[in-house]
């Protein structure tokens, strides 16, 4: 598809099965500022995983209409000159750069050329396809450590293909996904991704909460975060203020369920524990700090008596 009309469109292509949704021009026909790209992308979004649907208005009876649950799951391909895609949708996608060809070292691409051939290609991969189906749908091989929640989630399709593809096409998408979780770290480090606001935070705690702290006051954590990261927590920030008390225990509250507590009976200092952080740190693929050794364990008495 050169253009995309209208979101309740794609819903109704796949009403009757999956089709693979190839959207060329994507940096004009997803333009963000065109009306209906938002529902667009939403309808994109949903159909990430098997089970999406879009609730869509559908003719019924006496001129009625119904609400009917149309299927958004589908494989995308989307190519244009640097899209502006969501930071939702790019999360979701496998990014391959093409650069121009000026040196004339890319074989051979003219379709009227290569058709035939690339159709006896495709034919072999379906046939091959069918063969190894049940085996891609129910195999779940492991992925690198560092390739983690939504990375996992864009590698493991692909790495299910080539575990039953074999040879050396497990290794190359070991080595294609550790790449692509660093690429991702490297523009987050550089700012060129806009993460939510409460998501950087919980990366910058742990970024200042050492591994031995047990329970760092909320004074302290406010001047760590500020001292670290001024652009984002101090008053140069873009809200021109310093975060406060109230708006760091808003976000961690709303988004985590995290609140303040006192370290012990009686203290007038409140803070945050350690142990409260660490659902959130693992779901974010951030490492809890660890909890130091305690005192050795007592030895049990000796009950023998001297003779």
């Amino acid at each position: 598809m050169a253009t995309v009309s209208s979101p309740a469109m794609l819903a109704r292509l796949l009403a009757n099965g999956i089709r693979t949704m190839l959207i060329d021009e994507a940096d004009r026909s997803l333009d963000p500022n065109k009306d209906g790209i938002a529902d667009l992308m939403a309808i994109l979004n949903s159909g990430y995983k098997r089970g999406g649907t879009r609730p869509v208005l559908v003719p019924a009876k006496g001129g009625d209409w119904k609400v009917s649950e149309m299927p958004t799951f589908s494989p995308v391909a989307m190519a244009g000159n640097s899209p502006d895609l969501p930071d939702d949708t790019v999360s979701r996608c496998i990014r391959v750069l093409l650069l121009p060809d000026l040196e004339g070292r890319v074989e051979e691409t003219d379709w009227e050329v290569i058709d035939e051939e690339a159709r006896g290609v495709g034919q072999e991969l379906a046939a091959w396809a069918d063969e190894v189906r049940e085996q891609v749908r129910t195999n779940r091989p492991a992925l690198p450590d560092p390739v983690k929640g939504r990375a996992r989630e864009r590698w493991s399709p692909l790495k299910r293909v080539a575990e039953a593809a074999g040879g050396r096409w497990p290794d190359v998408i070991d080595d294609l996904a550790e790449r692509d979780v660093k690429r991702v770290e490297a523009e987050r480090a550089e700012g060129l991704t806009h993460e939510k606001r409460h998501v950087t935070l919980l990366r910058d705690i742990r970024a200042v909460w050492q591994d031995d702290e047990r329970f760092i006051g909320t004074d302290d954590l406010l001047a760590r975060l500020t001292a670290t990261s001024p652009q984002r927590w101090g008053t140069a920030s873009k809200f021109e203020k310093a975060l406060t008390a109230q708006g760091l225990g808003r976000m961690l509250t709303r988004n985590y369920n995290i609140h303040s507590t006192r370290p012990t009976v009686g203290d007038r200092t409140r803070g945050y524990s350690v142990d409260d952080f660490g659902p959130a740190f693992r779901g974010f693929g951030l490492t809890p700090p660890t909890k130091p050794a305690g005192p050795d364990e007592p030895t049990e008495p000796d009950d023998r008596r001297n003779p």
